[in-house]
């Protein structure tokens, strides 16, 4: 009986019964393996992770298990693997892979042009997705995109970066602005000896020495 290391890879997850989906990538992987008397000896599954992404690990462990074992890999379709041509390309290389909608048979010219399609598919939707987004844009400027919790998620955390961040360039300044000098005094110094803004200035004006001092005095619980 011939084996096979099974692979899943799902951008994300979202919808069950979407074709690309966890459960249907199994489903048909498992069907195809039971027709042709396949037995499937792992899983490997990466969820929430693009073909276009070069580095993962559950793919390179299954090719691993794969050569190691000489069996196949299978997925349920080449778009699984890579949207990169040359990725596909790079794994047909390496290991034997039934592509389910084209069969075991399939030669490996025909799989290396489905591993270009793929890729031309990859782009095509890319462009398209931009010129999409750009039209909808041009019509409401107001419309959000994505999802509404990652987007708020994205945003909090963004938001207690850069407040770190500055928290952390403040203090490294307060021994040169905690000063009885006055807000221009302390600007001018800062200029005169080359520091640059949190934004990469080299002006400073006395707005922002005082934003700085602020910061520390709440940082220092002064």
């Amino acid at each position: 009986m011939k084996t096979a290391v099974a692979y899943i890879r799902v951008s994300r997850e979202t919808e069950v019964s979407s074709i690309h989906s966890t459960e249907t990538q199994r489903t048909m992987i498992e069907s195809y393996a039971n027709q042709n008397s396949i037995e499937i000896i792992d899983w490997f599954t990466d969820v929430n992770v693009s073909g276009g992404k070069k580095t993962r690990q559950n793919l390179s462990q299954a090719v691993s298990l794969a050569k190691r074992t000489g069996s196949y890999l299978i997925v349920k379709d080449l778009s699984r693997l890579s949207r990169r041509a040359s990725e596909c390309l790079s794994l047909l290389a390496e290991v034997n892979v039934i592509d389910t909608t084209l069969g075991i048979d399939a030669d490996e010219k025909v799989l290396a042009l489905m591993g270009l399609f793929g890729e031309w598919e990859r782009q095509a939707c890319s462009t398209r997705q931009r010129q999409t987004i750009a039209y909808l844009r041009s019509q409401d400027p107001s419309r959000k995109f994505g999802n509404p919790h990652t987007l708020v998620e994205g945003r909090v955390t963004s938001a207690q970066r850069r407040s770190s961040m500055a928290d952390e360039f403040a203090m490294k300044l307060a021994p040169l602005i905690m000063t009885d000098e006055t807000l221009q005094d302390v600007a001018n110094k800062l200029m005169m000896f080359g520091i640059k803004t949190r934004r990469d200035k080299d002006h400073w004006s006395p707005t922002t020495v005082r934003a700085l001092r602020l910061r520390v005095e709440r940082l220092s619980g002064m």
